[in-house]
């Protein structure tokens, strides 16, 4: 069983360099309506199938160009932070990259608010338990800001800041429930901060 996992590996992991088979380098290389609906329709066909996602071509051709792929979703590539959403379910086990792409969309956030709420409206409609997903999306800053609580403080308020120049009638529930984590995270890290004076 062990060897033919290992196959099954070898075997993913040559079709996730083959660049003609990978729609993921495609996108990567150039983000287009077409390699967006490439990668979209791959990640449905993976969430439809019964396997672990490990073994998915998705998981692997993925992970193979993350630091590209989260680096256009920091940026503030629509297509490529919808992706990055669409995309959890899949690395829903993986905490380590699943912070990842919390980071990016945090990145993201501040970046294009508008479109963060409106991507973030279309996942939770797909399932509404995606809503309690919300709070560790928004609060994972990266290793830069490890120890900082000042450097967190003030991205939070960078955060809330974008969220808050969004109309108020623009996706209100989604808005009310970012602005409510992001200010829960801020009274948190506020308490933490005169707790360390």
């Amino acid at each position: 069983m062990a060897m033919r996992k290992a196959l099954i590996m070898v075997v993913l992991n040559v079709a996730a360099i083959t660049q003609s088979s990978n729609p993921w380098n495609r996108f990567v290389s150039t983000p287009s309506k077409i390699t967006f609906e490439e990668c979209q329709g791959q990640i449905r066909h993976t969430l439809s199938q019964s396997s672990g996602p490990e073994t998915t071509i998705t998981y692997i051709q993925v992970s193979a160009l993350q630091t590209k792929f989260l680096s256009l979703v920091s940026r503030g590539n629509i297509s490529a932070a919808d992706l990055c959403l669409q995309l959890r379910p899949i690395f829903r086990g993986f905490v380590d990259q699943l912070e990842l792409f919390d980071q990016a969309l945090g990145r993201f956030l501040k970046r294009k608010p508008k479109a963060f709420l409106r991507l973030l409206q279309e996942f939770v409609e797909q399932d509404d338990k995606r809503m309690f997903e919300i709070g560790g999306m928004l609060g994972n800053y990266g290793d830069e800001f490890l120890g900082g609580l000042d450097q967190q403080i003030e991205e939070t308020k960078e955060r809330i800041r974008a969220i808050k120049s969004t109309p108020k009638e623009y996706y209100p529930a989604i808005r009310a429930k970012c602005l409510d984590t992001l200010e829960r995270i801020l009274d948190n890290l506020n308490v933490a901060n005169r707790e360390k004076h």
